[in-house]
């Protein structure tokens, strides 16, 4: 797969070379004395935005991806991606997936082959694409949460040698603190599973007293791998919770991150100001009315029905809840963590933030954060607790009445 890897140097510095006779690029200022007049023109300096989408920190809106309209404002900033160069220049090829713009299958090619499947294929003809980018003398633009699993020396090599294409590189980090990312990661990989397969996340967070595999995927390991192989000035982290404020993340990435992104960064801003959202977000879902009617299932209070009936009997509870009692989610009795994990977590939280933000730091201010966490997102609903509301009770016997009247 790598055969053409240790050519990449060699083809870099041929390209740069063959720059400076074409007079479209110039590598140092030239004067033109054609028809008596002195002009002055500059080389295009090509650069490559990796980011390194950690899971849970906006990557679906800084993904960008969805909208269309944003890839024509990036090429006229000089920016494109395999997938859509793919795409334009090759019929599509090894890009034709139901989601294109996810540029999994990309990174997959410098992890290693043992890596989960949950990584993507590899797919050659990726990397095919972005030599020809760079040989176009085009930037490169990759955004994909795949880079957080490269830990193998062999893949960072990889990698490091690939982007050697392009003269200017940067990568960019959100970081997330971890009390508020474990909660949110568990909400996503919950979603994926049946009802009856889910875990709430006290039970989850005792699966893993350590974190390990979870905090390996985390913007603190994945700076300390990546140092070894980039420079520090190439690796730009920003804070998830600063740069989200005001619905502003998309804007932050777009417009501070990206080297050169005028055109794009101006057409994020005028979209902010008129419809308001760009992209498409993932709307974060309390999973607790999930696990409420799996329990009155359980108890025989509710009727066991297939996936939309379930759906449905969710939807009606949390309207009872919201809605006709005029409740919070977290009115709900609540079971939290042991101490010993919480502990665990408010300590991988401080040294991370340390870590990257040591002066901005305040740190009672984020201690209070976190208790409040550590009472609400980080607890699971009180099943069996629950149940024993008359209110509640009620309310799901009405749930078997309603389906009995459309039954007959």
């Amino acid at each position: 797969l790598f055969s053409t890897l240790s050519y990449f140097n060699l083809r870099y510095y041929i390209r740069k070379y063959m720059q400076t006779k074409e007079t479209t690029h110039y590598s140092t200022e030239d004067k033109n004395e054609e028809n008596g007049r002195v002009t002055t023109q500059q080389k295009t300096t090509t650069y490559a935005l990796i980011h390194i989408g950690m899971h849970k920190t906006g990557t679906t809106s800084s993904n960008l991806l969805p909208k269309l309209i944003i890839h024509a404002y990036l090429q006229k900033d000089g920016y494109e991606m395999p997938w859509l160069w793919g795409l334009n220049h090759h019929n599509g090829k090894d890009v034709k997936r139901r989601k294109p713009e996810h540029q999994g299958d990309f990174a997959r090619c410098f992890l290693e082959d043992r890596a989960n499947k949950i990584f993507g294929t590899c797919r050659p003809s990726l990397l095919s694409y972005g030599n020809e980018i760079a040989e176009s003398g085009r930037h490169i633009l990759i955004s994909a949460e795949n880079f957080s699993a490269l830990q193998e020396a062999e893949g960072l090599k990889k990698l490091k040698e690939y982007l050697s294409q392009w003269e200017e590189l940067r990568i960019v980090i959100f970081y997330r603190r971890f009390y508020d990312w474990i909660s949110s990661m568990h909400n996503e990989e919950m979603k994926k599973l049946p009802l009856s397969r889910r875990m709430n996340i006290v039970d989850f967070l005792q699966q893993f007293p350590h974190f390990g595999i979870w905090y390996n995927i985390t913007a603190a390991p994945v700076v300390e791998r990546l140092k070894d192989y980039f420079p520090q000035e190439n690796i730009m982290v920003r804070n998830y919770h600063e740069d989200s404020k005001g619905g502003k993340l998309v804007e932050h990435f777009f417009c501070e991150s990206l080297q050169v992104a005028n055109v794009t960064c101006g057409y994020i801003r005028q979209q902010e100001k008129s419809a308001g959202v760009v992209v498409n977000k993932n709307s974060k879902s309390n999973l607790d009315y999930d696990f409420l009617i799996e329990g009155a299932q359980k108890a025989k209070l509710v009727v066991n029905s297939n996936n939309i009936k379930t759906a449905t009997q969710i939807q009606k509870l949390r309207d009872f809840w919201e809605t006709t009692l005029n409740m919070t989610i977290f009115d709900l009795p609540r079971v939290c963590p042991p101490q010993h994990i919480l502990d665990s977590i408010w300590n991988i939280t401080l040294y991370s933030e340390k870590m990257f933000f040591r002066n901005e730091l305040n740190e009672t201010e984020m201690w209070l954060e976190f208790e409040n966490a550590s009472r609400r997102s980080l607890c699971a609903v009180d099943v069996d607790q629950v149940l024993t509301d008359e209110r509640l009770i009620l309310f799901f016997k009405s749930l078997n009445i309603d389906e009995s009247d459309k039954m007959n």
